[in-house]
């Protein structure tokens, strides 16, 4: 009887500490969803589209966050090295104003529309650094993509919709 006692627990001893380990992440990255959440605004299902697009484009979803934010300061006015940015969003026709009206995912797209709309590498590279900063060049690369967050949903299903009930409770738990 010890025997098959031993044997159970030793067997199942590290299963149960991968379920923990696996709960534990899940816990955790809802923590980290509404932590940007409640830094951009934006709804946590919103947020997963975005750092699944992100990923997915090789922007990193790691910079989602700091991205949004530099976004919304150039939006504001002020690019990233403390330089104004109205003529840029001038020169790319767009309304700062409108822009301040959408949503994260909506306002990316504008921007890469406009950038896409530029004539030459060196001046959609220029536009997207102004914008996005130090991370602009690598936006180029989700900017030239326009299904991006359409694929990102797709591939998501409805788990966004889960996490917009759930990722509170998990940074709770």
């Amino acid at each position: 009887r010890y025997t098959l006692v031993t044997g159970v627990q030793t067997c199942a001893l590290p299963i149960l500490q991968d379920v923990g380990r696996e709960f534990r992440a899940a816990f955790d990255f809802g923590g980290t969803l509404t932590d940007i959440s409640a830094a951009t605004g934006e709804g946590v299902g919103e947020i997963m589209v975005l750092r699944q697009a992100f990923q997915d484009t090789g922007v990193g979803a790691e910079n989602l966050d700091r991205t949004l934010s530099i976004m919304r300061r150039s939006i504001g006015g002020i690019s990233e090295s403390g330089e104004p940015t109205v003529k840029m969003f001038e020169q790319l026709g767009l309304s700062v104003d409108a822009l301040k009206g959408m949503g994260a995912r909506e306002q990316i797209e504008t921007i890469a529309a406009a950038i896409n709309d530029l004539e030459t590498p060196a001046q959609q590279s220029a536009a997207a650094m102004t914008i996005f900063g130090r991370s602009g060049a690598k936006m180029l690369a989700l900017m030239k993509d326009p299904e991006a967050f359409n694929v990102a949903a797709k591939s998501l299903g409805g788990l966004p919709a889960l996490m917009d009930r759930s990722a509170w409770a998990f940074d709770s738990i």
